[in-house]
């Protein structure tokens, strides 16, 4: 943090104009806040301003977006921190494509509900975050108050929230993105008069779901919002920087342990934003591992559950076995010989499992603890170890083959993969090249290049799935089994389903739209395909935008995973990576912004002209929380082993359009297969 600057808006109110009832603890918090900034931040790197009951009018709040925190620029981090009632109020009609519940959510300014004042909404917040994201800083929001899950403090414990106007606020008194800025009166709108909302980089981080109350009670002695003083909590006791996806996880549990029915969210708009640290910078040690806390009714919980992949006890006894770690061991240190002990899995929830510790294992249960499974019952990703010679022709073994089977043995996840000696019983192949240029090689080239090549049984192009490894070194053979364990967790999570389940595959229905015309694209046995050509404008590609519709008579949480083509899984596509949606509600993915189609150049020079992207829909009736699902995309192969240019990397980008007390879950997929077409 020592070579950026941190711009700093902190807003806290606890003496509201009448008729807004008075709070207790937000100034306590947001003096908390500056304390802890001025601690961890020099002095001449920290530019802080400061808004404190009476200051934090409307336009004050809004004036310190546009003159302090635009300030910040690339390198810099924009820090807005807000404590105080939060609200609902009716959203305009020209937001239904973004509002399920049509209901805004907002921040209660110190003046808003006097006869001409006005809360501060969600897409307000938005359109000023745009404007801070010109330059490019790393944002981040955080906001203890109620309704917070879509931005959002509710009245003991004392709740911080207000209640909601009556009135529907005309569409001009919303501060709204314009059509330009010579026509400031001209709205930015598509061609259904759909109001394009900002979609600027930021993170936030708030106190609980927009359907919860933000809490504040005694903490420390003085008044405290629980969401606030656990989160200052976690980040001051923390002995190395922290994800924002750890830290979330490690707030949860204290917020849990203090109060009751408050979930604290998370939300990132540019996905791998979640392994950033806390105000920026990178962490080294991020990786997968799941977080072991007590409950005093049922005992030591792992926070995932069938939705994750988790496996319980079948009918022969073997169940998920995980390594457990004290809390704070990076994950490169997460070794089996290192582990305090293990935990076996008795009971597997959608979003959660409860577990019994295995052999002389004692653990405190005032403590949290890190875990990572080391086994589990599933069905093996089966894969063949072939070696070839310099002129591409198979051969029984060679250096890059017995390095790649001892990878094998050494792997922690060893489970996911299963070695197959003939090649149509595998899934996928891990081929040991003597020569990866030995089809464009010239015939008097005396050099060689040896490396690792992985290519799936099913395609028959038998090209490359992921980048080329150069040389036969035992680095290079971990790295292959890595990405070959990285593909069967993508193969077993979209493979994931509840057969058993009552909730029917249609209870939530995807419905893909014309990406400008309020027009849903007629549905095809087998999913979407989208073909371009060559001639077609790079501007104009296929593209189409993507609608959940709760089509059952219950509510039902959701959440929508994109599983690309190159093994990534992307849980951000909806707020929070998840949404409760009411009967008959609907929810439009990444606030209704398009999805545009074009194979990455990487695969067109290797001939690949289709590829299948899915869309994964995990519905369950309770919540869960599916960033844990989430993964990186690996490396695209390199065309021929020539070319070293940069290269389009994404099929699918998002841009602007021109009644049981049980745990139930059931999960379907849509494919969308794009085409080149000759």
């Amino acid at each position: 943090m020592s070579n950026q600057t941190v711009y700093a808006l902190l807003v806290g109110i606890d003496t509201y104009q009448p008729p807004v009832p008075a709070l207790a603890g937000c100034v306590n918090d947001m003096l908390a806040v500056k304390q802890f900034l001025e601690n961890r931040v020099a002095r001449d790197r920290l530019k802080m301003e400061v808004l404190m009951n009476e200051r934090a009018t409307r336009t004050n709040i809004v004036r310190m977006f546009e003159k302090h925190l635009g300030k910040a620029k690339e390198g810099d981090v924009a820090f807005f921190y807000y404590s105080g009632h939060g609200s609902q109020e009716r959203a305009h009609e020209a937001f239904r494509f973004v509002e399920p519940d049509m209901m805004n959510e907002t921040f209660v300014c110190y003046d808003s509900r006097q006869f001409d004042g006005m809360d501060l909404a969600d897409k307000e917040l938005a359109t000023l975050l745009e404007l801070v994201a010109q330059n490019n800083p790393h944002i981040v929001v955080v906001a203890d108050c109620c309704n917070s899950g879509d931005i959002s403090r509710s009245l003991e414990a004392v709740s911080r929230s207000v209640p909601t106007p009556a009135d529907v606020r005309p569409l001009d008194s919303y501060i709204l993105p314009r059509k330009n800025n010579t026509d400031r009166s001209a709205l930015s709108v598509d061609g259904s008069q759909q109001i394009l909302m900002p979609n600027s980089r930021h993170v936030t981080l708030s106190a609980a779901q927009s359907f919860q109350l933000a809490k504040e009670t005694r903490l420390g002695g003085v008044r405290r919002g629980v969401f606030t003083f656990s989160l200052l909590e976690v980040l001051q006791n923390a002995t190395g920087a922290l994800t924002y996806s750890d830290l979330i996880r490690k707030v949860r549990n204290l917020v849990l342990k203090r109060t009751y029915d408050q979930d604290p969210q998370l939300y990132a708009f540019e996905e791998g934003d979640l392994d950033l640290a806390f105000l920026g910078g990178t962490v080294e040690n991020k990786g997968e591992y799941f977080l072991l806390t007590h409950d005093a009714d049922k005992g030591w919980i792992l926070d995932g559950g069938a939705v994750h992949g988790i496996v319980g006890p079948g009918f022969d006894g073997e169940t998920t076995v995980l390594a457990v770690f004290e809390d704070g061991t990076p994950v490169e240190d997460m070794k089996v010989q290192q582990a305090l002990g293990e935990v076996g899995v008795t009971t597997v929830e959608a979003g959660s499992s409860q577990v019994s510790a295995r052999g002389h294992l004692r653990l405190d249960p005032d403590k949290a603890y890190r875990a990572r499974i080391i086994n589990m019952p599933v069905n093996p990703l089966l894969v063949c170890f072939r070696a070839l010679n310099d002129k591409g022709k198979s051969i029984r073994n060679n250096e890059g083959r017995r390095l790649a089977l001892k990878a094998l043995a050494e792997s922690q996840l060893s489970f996911y993969l299963k070695e197959v000696d003939k090649p149509d019983e595998a899934d996928y192949h891990l081929i040991a090249q003597e020569d990866l240029r030995f089809a464009t090689r010239d015939a008097n080239d005396p050099e060689r290049t040896p490396g690792y090549v992985i290519i799936r049984k099913t395609d028959a192009d038998d090209q490359p799935l992921v980048e080329q490894l150069v040389g036969f070194t035992m680095e290079n053979a971990h790295k292959a089994i890595e990405n070959l364990n990285h593909i069967a967790r993508w193969e077993r999570i979209l493979e994931t389903n509840n057969p058993g389940s009552s909730i029917s595959e249609d209870s939530v229905r995807l419905e893909l739209f014309h990406p400008t015309e309020n027009q849903m694209l007629p549905t095809r046995a087998g999913g979407y395909v989208f073909s371009y050509t060559d001639a077609d404008d790079p501007n104009n590609l296929p593209a189409f935008r993507l609608k959940l519709v709760n089509t059952s008579h219950r509510r039902l949480y959701c959440s929508l995973l994109y599983m690309s083509s190159q093994f990534a899984i992307k849980t951000q596509l909806l707020p929070g990576g998840g949404v409760w949606l009411e009967s008959g509600q609907e929810v439009w993915a990444i606030s209704g912004n398009v999805f545009r189609a074009k194979i990455a150049d990487a695969l067109l020079a290797f001939g690949k002209k289709e590829v299948n992207e899915v869309f994964k829909l995990i519905v369950s009736t309770t919540e869960y929380k599916a960033d844990a699902l989430k993964q990186d995309e690996l490396n695209l192969p390199k065309p021929a082993f020539r070319s070293m240019m940069k290269h389009d990397t994404r099929s699918l980008f998002f841009s602007e359009p021109a009644n049981k007390n049980v745990d139930d879950w059931n999960a379907t997929e849509l494919t969308v297969t794009i085409r080149k077409e000759d």
